[in-house]
C-alpha cells in the first residue's frame, strides 16, 4: 500500500492537484464521505473523469464547459485562471477569451506571442498568426482595425461582409449580398471555386442568432451514472489486497480505451484514445477537446482525424474543423455564429460585431452592435474608428496621451476628477489646482489661494491655488450657480437655497422655499416645533397663525405673556378690546367725560375771575 500511496502523492504534486485527494484502502473509505467517490488503484479517493469534488467535499459535481450551467466555481476550474461561474454559467472574466479549452489573456496585434493561440483572433481563428514572436494578420487577411484582421477577397464571387473586404487592383469590386461582385453586376454563383460553403444546415437564415442559453451541454447528465472502470480492482478486504501494478498496467492495453478509463503514464496520451491525456491516473481529453460519447471531440480550430469529428457541417481543411466563410467562431468554440444584417442589425455575441472594428454586442434589448466608448462609428467605412486624445483606447493610465486624464473601466481615457473637457483638453474645474482664474473652465469660478494647515517647515506654509466658485455662487451639478438672496428666489437645485434658508431649504417648482413639514421664520426653514415642546430658539416654535405670538421660554415653546394659549388649535390668542354692541362709547364713559369737561370749564372760569377782576 505505501509505495502506491507515495506514488499517488507524487502524481498529485506532478499535476498540480486542483481537487481534494485523501488516502483510502477500500471503496467504503471514499463513498462513505462522498457518494459515488471511488478508491483508485493508487489508494486515494477521486471523482470520475469529468467530475470534481464540491467546495465542501460532499458531492461530485460535473465539470461545466464554457456557457454551460454551474453552481460552484470549481466546476469551471478546468478552464484554469480567469474562469468564473457567474449568473449560473461558466465563463471567462473580463479581459479573458476562451480558446483551446482555457480562459486566456490574448495579445493584441503587433504584440509579443509564443504561439498563434496567444493572439487575439476576433471571432476567426484563421485570421492571425504568431510570426517571429509577434501577432500579425495571417496570409490572405488584411488589418481592418486595431485588433481585427479580415479575409481579403480579390476576385468576383469571393465572400465579404463589408466593402473593404473586396480589394482588387484590376477590378472594381463591391460587396453585395455577402459576395464580391464587379460593380454594375449583381449575379454570382455558388460554385465550389468561389470558396463559399454551400451548407444549408448552418447558414440558412443570415442574421439568425443562437442564444447563449442554447449552448449544448456536452457534459453527462446531472444524475451521475458512472461507467464501471474495467481496469480498476479496488480492495474489498484485507485478504485480496495483492492487486499488482503490473496486472493493472496489462489491463490498460485494452484497444477500446475510453474517456474516464484509468491510466498510468501521467501527462501522456492514453493508448487507443485520440487527443487524450493521462491526468490524475484517469484518461481525460486534451485542452481544446471535449468528451462526447466517451471520445475526445475537437473544438473549432483544433486538429481532427476526419470530417466526422467536426461538430457540424462547416469546412474541414488541413485536418481542422473550421467555420464556413462569413461566419464567426462562437464564444464556446463549438459552434459557428452567423453575421448580423448590418451594423444596426440584431446580434447575440460580440464576435458578430468584430467586423465593425471596436464594436460589441449591446446587453440591452434590442441587442445591436455598438461602438466602444473609445470609438466612433464611420458610416462610410462601416467601422468603429478609434478616438484620439480624450476618449482614446487605454488599458492603464499611462496609455492616455492627454494631460490630466485617466483610464476608466470602459478602457477609455477620460478627464480626472475635478477636471472637465474643453476643446480636447482636460481643464481644471472646481477643486482642481490652478495658477490663475483663466485656467478654471467653469463659468463664475476663480482661482484662489488655499492654505494647507500642514506646514512644510516651521517658518513656511504650503500655499496652493484651487478653482472655486465666486462668493455669491455655489457649486452644484457641475456648475457655479447663484445663491438665493431672498425667500422664493429662483433656483435649479437645493444647494442654491441652503445658504439662505439652511439645510431644510428646498428648491420647489424652481423657487427656494420651505416644504410642507417645515415653516419659514427669520429667513430660515425650521421644523415645526409645537407649543410646550422643547426648543432652543424662538424661530423653531410654530403656531398656526400670528407667528409673532410665540416664543422659546425656559427651553419650551410658549405663548407670549399677553396672549392666551390654545393647545388644541396650536395657537396663541391675543386679547380683544372691550366694546359695546353698537361699537359706540359706553354711557358711563360719556358721563365721565362730560363731568370732566364741566369741571375743567368751572375751574377755568374761577381762575379767570381771580386773576382778571
Amino acid at each position: 500500500m505505501f509505495p502506491n500511496l507515495i506514488l499517488a502523492i507524487l502524481i498529485g504534486l506532478a499535476v498540480g492537484v486542483d481537487s481534494v485527494l485523501w488516502p483510502c484502502r477500500f471503496q467504503e473509505d471514499c463513498s462513505s464521505v462522498v457518494a459515488n467517490a471511488k478508491c483508485s488503484e493508487y489508494f486515494y479517493c477521486y471523482c470520475p473523469a469529468g467530475y470534481v469534488f464540491s467546495t465542501d467535499v460532499t458531492q461530485c459535481l460535473k465539470e461545466s464547459g464554457f456557457g454551460v450551467a454551474c453552481t460552484e466555481s470549481v466546476q469551471c476550474s478546468h478552464m484554469l485562471s480567469g474562469a468564473t461561474c457567474e449568473n449560473g454559467k461558466c465563463g471567462c472574466a473580463e479581459g479573458y477569451t476562451y480558446a483551446r479549452g482555457k480562459c486566456r489573456k490574448l495579445a493584441h496585434l503587433h504584440s509579443a506571442c509564443s504561439e498563434t493561440i496567444d493572439c487575439e483572433f476576433s471571432g476567426d481563428r484563421e485570421s492571425v498568426v504568431c510570426k517571429e514572436r509577434t501577432c500579425e494578420c495571417a496570409e490572405g487577411f488584411y488589418k481592418r482595425s486595431n485588433n481585427v484582421c479580415r479575409r481579403l477577397s480579390t476576385k468576383p464571387c469571393e465572400p465579404c461582409l463589408v466593402q473593404s473586404d473586396c480589394q482588387s487592383k484590376e477590378l472594381s469590386l463591391v460587396c453585395e449580398k455577402q459576395k464580391c461582385v464587379i460593380n454594375g453586376t449583381s449575379t454570382c454563383d455558388n460554385s465550389p471555386s468561389s470558396g463559399i460553403s454551400s451548407s444549408k444546415t448552418n447558414l440558412r437564415d443570415i442574421g439568425t442568432q443562437i442564444s447563449l442559453n442554447s449552448f449544448k451541454d456536452d457534459n453527462p447528465s446531472d444524475d451521475i451514472n458512472y461507467k464501471p472502470l474495467r481496469t480498476v480492482s479496488t480492495l474489498t478486504s484485507d485478504s485480496n489486497n495483492k492487486n499488482s501494478l503490473s496486472s493493472y498496467e496489462s489491463s490498460m492495453r485494452d484497444e477500446s480505451t475510453q474517456f474516464g478509463d484509468p491510466c498510468t503514464s501521467e501527462g501522456e496520451p492514453c493508448p487507443g484514445l485520440t487527443h487524450s491525456i493521462c491526468r490524475k491516473a484517469l484518461c481525460h481529453c486534451q485542452y481544446g477537446y471535449y468528451e462526447k460519447d466517451s471520445q475526445c471531440m475537437p473544438e473549432l480550430g483544433e486538429e481532427a482525424q476526419d470530417e466526422s469529428f467536426c461538430p457540424f457541417k462547416g469546412r474541414f481543411e488541413n485536418k481542422r474543423c473550421l467555420c464556413p466563410y462569413n461566419t464567426f467562431y462562437g464564444p464556446n468554440m463549438r459552434m459557428c455564429v452567423k453575421p448580423t444584417t448590418g451594423f444596426e442589425g440584431s446580434c447575440v455575441y460580440n464576435e458578430q460585431c468584430s467586423v465593425y472594428g471596436a464594436a460589441f454586442c449591446s446587453k440591452i434589448t434590442p441587442k445591436t452592435c455598438q461602438c466602444h466608448a473609445y470609438a466612433t462609428y464611420n458610416k462610410e467605412k462601416e467601422l468603429c474608428e478609434m478616438k484620439e486624445g480624450v476618449g482614446e483606447y487605454c488599458e492603464i493610465d499611462s496609455m492616455c496621451s492627454v494631460p490630466n486624464t485617466r483610464c476608466n473601466e470602459q478602457k477609455s481615457c477620460v478627464c480626472k476628477d475635478n477636471y472637465l473637457e474643453n476643446d480636447g483638453k482636460c481643464m481644471p474645474a472646481i477643486g482642481a489646482e490652478c495658477k490663475e482664474s483663466e485656467d478654471c473652465v467653469q463659468e463664475n469660478s476663480e482661482c484662489v489661494k488655499v492654505t494647507n494647515e500642514k506646514r512644510s517647515t516651521r517658518f513656511s506654509m504650503d500655499e496652493k491655488k484651487y478653482c472655486t466658485c465666486k462668493k455669491q455662487f455655489v457649486h452644484a451639478d457641475g456648475q457655479c450657480l447663484k445663491k438665493a438672496t431672498k425667500y422664493e428666489d429662483d433656483c435649479k437645485t437645493d444647494d442654491q437655497c441652503t445658504p439662505l434658508l439652511g439645510e431644510m431649504g428646498k428648491c420647489i417648482n424652481r423657487t427656494c422655499k420651505c416644504d410642507i413639514i417645515h415653516h419659514h421664520k427669520d429667513d430660515r426653514c425650521y421644523e415645526k416645533t409645537p407649543l410646550d415642546a422643547p426648543c432652543e430658539r424662538s424661530s423653531q416654535c410654530f403656531v398656526t397663525s400670528e407667528p409673532d405670538t410665540v416664543e422659546c421660554r425656559n427651553s419650551q415653546c410658549k405663548c407670549k405673556v399677553n396672549t392666551t394659549t390654545d393647545l388644541e388649535a396650536q395657537a396663541c390668542i391675543k386679547p380683544k378690546p372691550t366694546k359695546n354692541s353698537s361699537n359706540r362709547p359706553s354711557p358711563l364713559k360719556v358721563i365721565t367725560l362730560t363731568l370732566f369737561a364741566s369741571a375743567m370749564l368751572l375751574t377755568g372760569s374761577a381762575l379767570k375771575e381771580a386773576y382778571y377782576p
